[in-house]
């Protein structure tokens, strides 16, 4: 109507279209489809993100968005994940168990196994290894079966790397439970704090990165070697530290977080490598076994 020559009034006239509603600013989104491809790439290359951890990676890459926003595409397309149901268990009174409080980063660790199969059948265990504060996951130790003596030794060597901690969570575990573990964390004077039978959320913040660990790698992968394993577990604890971003780290990630809080003046071997960088150094460590 206007190219053919009609005033804005008349053709609004005709219309019946108020003069505000000509005027009103088009809140559609051009960029929208690439947002939607982005977000559908994400949660399809780590399923067990949801909008909010979606959310945070966006604004991290660029994008200028709101979780409401992240939200409403991420149901549109169907990628929300159904919650699970499980059954309650028979209750028991709990053990009274008063954890040592992480004030900063390296002052308390944690420690646990867990176990995943090659192809061919052969059983793996890996030794996890958190830093309770920052979340920061120190090299993990996989190998087909592993002693007390052996979990020392990658003990021992992290502390050399990063500095040895003032308290170490545990639980009972034979390996645990060694003399030669206990003569490790005595000549290192570290306090042993483990946790209580049958009570894993005593050490939560363990259990939930194993269960990261889980979804994101383990029942993810199949892995046809030792090695393999080794370096996928690597890779992955790469990019947990430095690039995943955790909800209870207000979004940041473990790596940003230990060097944020930690103390001025602190050696530069005592923090965590920068991201990408190999998180242990796989040389023998000092420790006797045999050290009374």
């Amino acid at each position: 109507m206007r190219q053919r020559g009609l005033s804005l009034r008349l053709a609004l006239d005709q219309l019946q279209m108020a003069r505000a509603t000509f005027y009103r600013q088009c809140r559609g989104h051009p960029e929208e489809d690439g947002l939607r491809d982005r977000i559908r790439e994400l949660a399809h290359a780590q399923v067990s993100f949801g909008y909010r951890r979606i959310t945070a990676v966006l604004r991290r890459q660029g994008w200028r968005v709101n979780p409401k926003r992240v939200y409403r595409l991420y149901r549109q397309m169907e990628l929300q994940k159904p919650v699970s149901k499980k059954g309650r268990r028979g209750l028991k009174r709990p053990t009274h168990f008063e954890p040592t409080e992480a004030l900063a980063p390296g002052q308390v660790w944690a420690v646990d196994f867990m176990e995943d199969r090659l192809v061919s059948g052969r059983k793996l265990r890996i030794l996890n290894v958190l830093d309770i504060h920052s979340r920061y996951a120190l090299d993990s130790l996989v190998e087909h079966s592993i002693t007390g003596e052996l979990a020392a030794r990658h003990l021992e060597g992290l502390f050399l790397r990063f500095g040895a901690p003032r308290v170490l969570r545990r639980d009972h575990g034979p390996e645990f439970e060694s003399k030669v573990f206990k003569r490790l964390l005595s000549a290192w004077r570290i306090k042993d704090e483990p946790v209580p039978k049958g009570q894993p959320y005593d050490n939560g913040h363990l259990e939930s990165f194993n269960g990261s660990l889980r979804d994101e790698l383990l029942d993810a992968e199949l892995f046809h070697s030792l090695g393999e394993t080794r370096a996928k577990v690597e890779t992955w604890l790469n990019w947990y530290n430095g690039e995943r971003p955790h909800q209870s780290l207000g979004y940041r990630t473990p790596w940003q977080l230990w060097i944020e809080a930690a103390p001025q003046g602190a050696p530069d071997n005592c923090g965590p490598p920068p991201p990408g960088g190999r998180l242990a150094n796989r040389t023998h460590a000092t420790f006797n076994p045999t050290l009374s």
